[in-house]
């Protein structure tokens, strides 16, 4: 759903939920960019949450604060193994990048050694 749609259904300005959207985006959902990007239902839920706290006077600060409590042990727990995966694939890219280095260096070995070994042949007239 787009920031229009959740506007018309929070009945709440759009500018308004793109100014949370900007402030509150480490704890909002999102998939694409730019004018592609979509939110699912848990961004609403979470901006109608949002609206509430701030209608009730409630400082960005804090609201920032709850959303990080709110943030379940089995998404800190998902976000610290990806970037685990991340570390393993960029170790693993490393290694290959130098086997590679090695192996280029072993190809061009081995055509200058059948490049002295190839004899030119005498052309007969």
């Amino acid at each position: 759903m787009t920031m229009r749609e959740i506007a018309r259904q929070c009945e709440l300005p759009e500018s308004t939920l793109r100014v949370w959207r900007d402030e509150f985006e480490a704890f909002l959902p999102a998939i694409g960019e730019g004018k592609r990007r979509r939110y699912p239902e848990t961004t609403q839920a979470l901006l109608r949450q949002i609206a509430g706290w701030k209608k009730a006077g409630m400082p960005s600060e804090q609201i920032r604060s709850e959303l990080a409590r709110r943030t379940t042990p089995k998404e800190r727990g998902q976000r610290r193994n990806t970037e685990s995966q991340l570390d393993e694939l960029l170790a693993l890219v490393r290694t290959q990048t130098s086997e590679l280095a090695a192996l280029r260096a072993e190809v061009g070995e081995l055509r200058r050694q059948a490049g002295r070994q190839v004899k030119p042949q005498a052309f007969e007239s």
